[in-house]
């Protein structure tokens, strides 16, 4: 929950968010259900190697992928990266 406001906290100061879509998404963000599971460590260095991005982002779209969800994210590259993979994507406008 922290990094999903920190992030929102940033975009709304590089104005590429408004604070009330920022309010919009924390609200909407708290109602998903979060799950536990287990990294599969070889599909994330995959994409961390295929990609040269951080180990946490890998997780997020490698798990988007194993459970066939939507991925969301502020983050262009992570979006372009879901993209490249075949992810759906939500994306949120400002």
């Amino acid at each position: 929950m922290f990094s999903v406001r920190d992030t929102c906290i940033m975009v709304c100061k590089q104005d590429r968010l408004s604070l009330e879509k920022a309010r919009q998404v924390l609200t909407q963000f708290a109602e998903i259900p979060i799950r536990r599971t287990k990294l599969r460590l070889t599909e994330a260095t995959k994409i961390a190697y295929n990609h040269s991005i951080y180990a946490y982002d890998t997780y997020v779209l490698d798990c988007a992928r194993q459970y066939r969800s939507p991925l969301l994210s502020l983050d262009n590259q992570l979006l372009a990266i879901g993209k490249e993979l075949e992810l759906q994507l939500l994306e949120v406008s400002k």
